[in-house]
């Protein structure tokens, strides 16, 4: 399976986070003042599903359809509120072509 580490998510807003671009697992770490928000996930060719894990020790907020984000960058999560990513919690997210967003599938601390 094709997974990336890619760098320290900032403080603040990320509304195209394209650090997990093209692949299927992506471990993660937010920045120290656990301020990291991601607004949406640039948006991937076809349909595939992504598991996001936070490998570090602060929380991050992954946001409901941010108007922040562009529509195809959306993410929409199961409760339809903004959730939060804990150290070690693990989030699965699938791209759906047809509404062209991202669905959570799954989360789990």
């Amino acid at each position: 399976i094709a997974h990336v580490s890619p760098a320290v998510l900032a403080s603040g807003n990320t509304a195209a986070w394209a650090g997990p671009a093209g692949y299927s697992v992506c471990r993660f770490t937010s920045n120290a003042d656990g301020t990291s928000t991601v607004q949406g996930i640039v948006a991937p060719l076809d349909a595939r599903y992504l598991v996001l894990i936070n490998v570090g020790a602060f929380n991050t907020t992954i946001n409901n359809q941010d108007a922040g984000a562009a529509a195809a960058d959306n993410i929409k999560t199961s409760t339809g509120a903004a959730v939060v990513m804990a150290a070690n919690d693990t989030m699965t997210l699938w791209y759906d072509l047809t509404s062209a967003f991202w669905r959570q599938i799954t989360t789990a601390a």
